[in-house]
């Protein structure tokens, strides 16, 4: 009779108990008689073995051992209690704490003076990933400590800092003026901030001025011959800004196209 794999293996397991049980070296009832009667039992185990290919299992990669879910937590506890658990500390290297943007809008360009209130948490090499998008970067600066700019990806930064605690980073930004019948507009990416504002001159008197998004926005004091608002954002990646003359100082002709369209 050929016997199949499975068939061998229980053969031999009871083969093994067998012998046990028939062993007549006296050594091991002597063992066994001079146990003490206190030993706590043995638990029982359970080993799972692939014996049809048991070298080509065991030299992948993925290969897997199962245990009981009770056995896996207290390997893991004894983990870390030996000191492996990792250290507690903040879950971030950096923050923005704030962002203050203030633009002014020429013919063609906007230009923007960005300040950002940094705390940097960590010791060592800290880097703060920023977004500016399509705006271009003049100039960076911090106070106190320097501050270097890595490019990441397209309109993609980094700030890395060396040192830790309060640092103050100034930029200059500029991005394009938008140009269309119904006004002028920019759109600016920048980093998500929990408390950002944002003030915004364009040349002329008497412009409206929409800027989105916007918690609150209020008109400022300004010089002659220009209109300026300050603005409250919250927390956003995005600034979109778009201005116009008010309806009361619209030529003739925009009027008449109004009220024609309408």
């Amino acid at each position: 009779m050929q016997l199949h794999g499975w068939q061998w293996v229980i053969v031999f397991a009871a083969t093994c108990q067998l012998a046990a049980a028939q062993d007549p070296n006296p050594a091991t009832a002597t063992n066994s008689a001079t146990a003490p009667e206190d030993a706590p039992p043995v638990a029982e185990q359970r080993v799972y073995l692939p014996y049809r290919a048991l070298r080509t299992v065991f030299e992948k990669h993925g290969a897997a051992v199962f245990m009981p879910f009770q056995e896996y937590l207290k390997l893991w506890e004894q983990t870390l209690g030996r000191g492996l658990r990792p250290a507690e500390g903040p879950p971030v290297g950096g923050v923005i704490t704030s962002a203050q943007y203030a633009a002014v809008a020429e013919k063609d360009l906007v230009r923007i003076q960005a300040e950002f209130d940094v705390q940097v948490l960590q010791s060592g090499w800290v880097e703060l990933p920023i977004r500016f998008g399509q705006a271009a970067i003049g100039s960076v600066s911090a106070e106190p400590g320097p501050v270097l700019l890595r490019g990441t990806g397209e309109g993609e930064y980094a700030l890395l800092f060396s040192q830790s605690g309060r640092h103050k980073v100034r930029m200059e930004l500029s991005t394009r003026v938008i140009t269309a019948p119904e006004g002028r507009s920019f759109d600016l990416q920048i980093p998500t901030v929990g408390i950002t504002t944002f003030q915004l001159t364009v040349p002329d008197a008497d412009q409206t001025i929409e800027l989105q998004p916007k918690l609150l926005q209020q008109a400022a004091p300004s010089e002659p011959n220009t209109t300026r608002i300050n603005a409250s954002l919250g927390s956003t990646g995005q600034v979109t800004a778009r201005w116009h003359p008010r309806v009361g100082t619209k030529p003739d002709m925009e009027l008449l196209a109004s009220a024609t369209s309408a």
